[in-house]
């Protein structure tokens, strides 16, 4: 996605933004020896990953209704 020819600055912001939550959440599922903590990091950090993507995939879809 960062690659994509039609990345505006806010979408390349967004994709940046939710490859860093990605990170995140990653490095929440290695906290599995404290399993305390494990289900309510992933749960966080996946629906903000969820609601960045969705985020993005209307931005997206911006971009080709308005090149068409």
């Amino acid at each position: 996605m960062q690659q994509a020819s039609q990345n505006t600055a806010q979408i390349s912001q967004g994709v940046t933004q939710a490859e860093a939550q990605w990170r995140f959440t990653r490095a929440g599922f290695k906290l599995a020896s404290d399993s305390r903590y494990v289900p309510t990091i992933i749960s966080t950090t996946t629906e903000t990953l969820l609601w960045q993507m969705h985020e993005l995939t209307s931005q997206y879809e911006g971009v080709m209704h308005a090149e068409n």
